[in-house]
C-alpha cells in the first residue's frame, strides 16, 4: 500500500492536489479569455468595437441590444 496511514494520505496529498486544482482553473479561466479575445476581434472586423460587445467596460454591455437592433 502506498499510505498505510490516512493522516499521511491527506498531509501529503491534499496540498498537491489542490495546487494543480487551481493550476487547472487558472489554465481553464485562460483559455476561456483566449477564446472571447478571438470572438471580440472577429466581431470587430465586421464593424463592431470591442466596447460594443461588452467585453471591455460595462458601458459596452447595454449597447450590443442596439446595435442588433441597428444591423438586422
Amino acid at each position: 500500500m502506498l499510505f498505510w496511514n490516512t493522516d499521511d494520505f491527506f498531509e501529503l496529498a491534499l496540498p498537491t492536489y489542490s495546487f494543480l486544482g487551481l493550476l487547472l482553473i487558472l489554465v481553464i479561466m485562460v483559455i476561456i479569455l483566449f477564446i472571447e479575445i478571438q470572438r471580440a476581434r472577429y466581431h470587430e472586423n465586421e464593424g463592431w468595437t470591442m466596447t460594443q460587445i461588452g467585453l471591455i467596460g460595462q458601458r459596452g454591455a447595454p449597447s450590443i441590444k442596439v446595435s442588433l437592433l441597428e444591423d438586422r
